[in-house]
């Protein structure tokens, strides 16, 4: 029969041999614990930096407020232009000045409302006929020709939107999810830099620098939590008797308060 003495001694065996396992498993949980902060402000930047992007993507910063003050200036010069040539008109009868204010005014119908890009172009025909410089003409037929190259990104747009989310639900939905998926594969980093080198053929420039910045760091080593059942498999005595150190008289005994330290230890790593 195995007598309590014949217990305590085992357990202060097993003690000894646990010790140097205990003081590394609290080691690496502290540096766990220290480093969940550096994860989680990774984290957030990502996160935050993805919705950037995408709201910078899906923004359509429009030219109409800035079309229709050059259409406007345009068409007060036109004016003042039929003005100057009624007045000449009016000192020198013969000198054809109706086809002239004729073609002006057509120019200026074709710049009523908010002209098509077919309207200013043949405005502008009009004005040269006339020998007519207007500025703001040729600032317009710019400004649509950039609308139109814009409009065909709107897919691509999308497109790069779609990744965005994909990866966003995939990895960063919460940090719990982007902490387990970097600490059992860099399929983080990898997805997100697939979507850089996207972005940089597309020709998004900034949105890619942005990105970039802020993509997790692979070589930095990642703390993860420490795995219990090394040390746990090593405390035979007190996880067979359900966590309870077993009872003694003697108090002052060594044994009694390495049994009870023993026992607090496994709970805590049990539990």
């Amino acid at each position: 029969m195995v007598s309590n003495l014949d217990k305590f001694k085992r357990i202060e065996n097993v003690m000894t041999e646990v010790q140097g396992e205990m003081e590394a498993y609290l080691k690496v949980l502290l540096e766990r614990h220290e480093y969940m902060n550096t994860y989680r402000k990774e984290y957030k930047k990502l996160k935050r930096t993805v919705s950037d992007i995408k709201n910078e993507l899906k923004s359509n910063e429009s030219a109409n407020e800035e079309i229709n003050a050059l259409v406007k200036s345009a068409r007060n010069k036109v004016e003042r232009n039929i003005e100057e040539l009624k007045k000449d008109r009016e000192i020198d009868l013969e000198g054809g000045y109706d086809i002239a204010i004729k073609s002006m005014t057509d120019v200026n119908v074709l710049l009523e409302g908010s002209p098509k890009l077919d309207k200013i172009e043949d405005a502008k025909l009009l004005l040269q006929k006339n020998n007519v410089e207007i500025p703001e003409i040729n600032v317009l037929l710019e400004d649509y020709a950039n609308e139109l190259r814009s409009s065909n990104k709107e897919d691509v747009k999308r497109s790069v939107i779609k990744l965005l989310d994909n990866a966003d639900s995939e990895y960063l939905d919460s940090f719990k999810g982007y902490r387990e998926a970097c600490e059992e594969s860099e399929d983080v980093y990898e997805s997100f830099s697939d979507i850089v080198d996207v972005l940089l053929e597309l020709g998004f420039l900034i949105e890619a620098e942005e990105l970039t910045e802020a993509l997790p760091d692979i070589e930095e080593t990642r703390r993860t939590r420490p795995n219990p059942e090394p040390l746990l498999n090593m405390l035979v005595p007190v996880k067979s008797a359900g966590l309870q150190y077993f009872p003694s008289r003697n108090r002052q005994s060594d044994s009694y308060d390495l049994n009870v330290a023993f026992a607090k230890e496994v709970a805590y790593f049990w539990g």
